[in-house]
């Protein structure tokens, strides 16, 4: 969160008060877990085919390290920088021999491709074969995912980083369950916090599934701020249109004002985009 809120409002005060409270947690997993593997935590919440708890507290304590070694290097801490990068990459090396075979994750689930894909714990020759073992799995699964609420964002951002837009819009705009069109058909008019019809034991409006809404910023309307942004001063304007989809309009609130984007697309398959950038931020081109 802390980076977040830099990476969007280029606010460091959070960071800079709470990095001991960051440090200290830290040494204190560390301690707890000298080969580098994490104990279970609650893992990838509502997954319909769940992983190995120890194996996603492993991914987000790697997570957490690499976030503290950013941190440091924030604000000129460079020993405590260097300490926490070699926990990072311990904790990655434990990972990789107990979790990847052959670029392979786990037992091929999911969730378990998209917490290595996501969190960098793949070598570059080995992301392909996640990937596709990924891929191969939701095609099995009818276009569907049997992610819980975390490797689901993973899931949305890691189509978009492959320009795979078009199995993006494939599994949001799928309409059996489990998706967001199963909610709809069962007349929900906010999110619940399961894939399954919902009870009185499950939230009925709840932000778990909402990493679709990401999706439909980022790649449907075309709104992306680069991981590297500092306050929103950095933005990437690219529409990525999918199957059934053939118009969009929206904006997005920055500390430098509201950046609005609408496209339509046209009868030739191109696309008429029009984006009010305010001063202050510097539109990149896109990475396709």
């Amino acid at each position: 969160m802390m980076g977040l809120l830099y990476r969007y409002y280029g606010d460091r005060t959070m960071i800079e008060r709470y990095y001991p409270v960051c440090t200290r947690y830290l040494d204190q997993v560390a301690a707890a877990c000298p080969d580098g593997i994490c104990k279970p935590c609650i893992g990838d919440h509502e997954a319909l085919e769940k992983l190995d708890n120890t194996e996603s507290a492993t991914a987000y304590y790697y997570a957490w390290a690499r976030s503290v070694e950013r941190f440091a290097l924030l604000l000129g801490k460079k020993e405590d920088a260097a300490k926490y990068g070699t926990l990072a990459q311990t904790i990655r090396s434990a990972f990789r021999a107990r979790y990847v075979k052959d670029g392979k994750v786990g037992k091929g689930l999911q969730s378990e491709q998209l917490y290595a894909l996501y969190h960098g714990l793949l070598e570059p020759a080995e992301r392909p074969v996640a990937f596709k073992t990924l891929t191969d799995n939701i095609a099995a699964h009818d276009q569907a995912l049997t992610t819980g609420i975390f490797a689901t964002k993973f899931f949305f951002r890691e189509m978009y980083d492959a320009n795979r837009d078009d199995l993006a819009g494939s599994v949001a705009l799928r309409g059996k369950f489990p998706g967001w069109g199963h909610m709809l058909a069962n007349d929900a008019t906010t999110l619940w916090e399961t894939w399954k019809i919902s009870d009185n034991v499950y939230s009925r409006n709840h932000p778990m599934f909402g990493s679709v809404e990401e999706w439909i910023h980022r790649s449907v309307l075309g709104i992306e701020i680069p991981p590297d942004a500092v306050g929103c001063d950095k933005i990437i304007i690219d529409p990525r249109p999918v199957e059934g989809i053939d118009w969009a309009k929206g904006e997005y609130r920055t500390p430098h004002g509201t950046v609005k984007v609408s496209w339509r697309r046209n009868a030739d398959g191109t696309l008429d985009v029009s984006a009010d950038i305010p001063q202050g931020i510097t539109r990149l081109p896109a990475k396709r």
